[in-house]
């Protein structure tokens, strides 16, 4: 929309109308929908790591504070086991973001939301690899 003052029945969208967002709008909300959906995951995860990594329960904490993550009924499964099904959850949403991110279409011309995306991608590779750091270590310890 070229003209963002004028209103949306200027430009001939009526109520029922579909819009579909591109460019950088899309690119924030989907970064938006993975921060608040995998970033409290990550947080857990990386405690839980650490709590394991200095000899804790690495895990039982994050069941407590976290019970949405689905992994109560697992309690039962060493902390090695936990972790790693935990870091498959949080690296299959990253990915899902990465996708959804280079789906995005970009019209020529859109240099702005072109350099959106791909900080876009750079900072869900970053977390990626943040979690593949974590998970590494556990790997690393648990084969000590």
């Amino acid at each position: 929309m070229k003209d963002e003052n004028a209103s949306l029945a200027h430009y001939g969208i009526r109520s029922g109308s579909k819009i579909l967002m591109m460019g950088d709008f899309q690119i924030d909300a989907i970064l938006r929908d993975i921060d608040s959906l995998a970033g409290p995951l990550i947080a857990a995860y990386t405690s839980s790591a650490e709590a394991f990594l200095s000899g804790g329960s690495g895990g039982s904490g994050y069941h407590q504070q976290h019970p949405a993550a689905g992994l109560n009924a697992h309690a039962d499964k060493p902390p090695e086991r936990r972790l790693k099904e935990e870091h498959a959850r949080i690296a299959e949403l990253l990915l899902q973001a990465l996708m959804k991110v280079d789906s995005v279409d970009i019209p020529d011309g859109a240099d702005r939301a072109r350099a959106r995306r791909k900080e876009a991608v750079r900072s869900l590779n970053r977390r990626l690899e943040e979690v593949d750091a974590t998970r590494d270590r556990v790997l690393e310890r648990t084969r000590l």
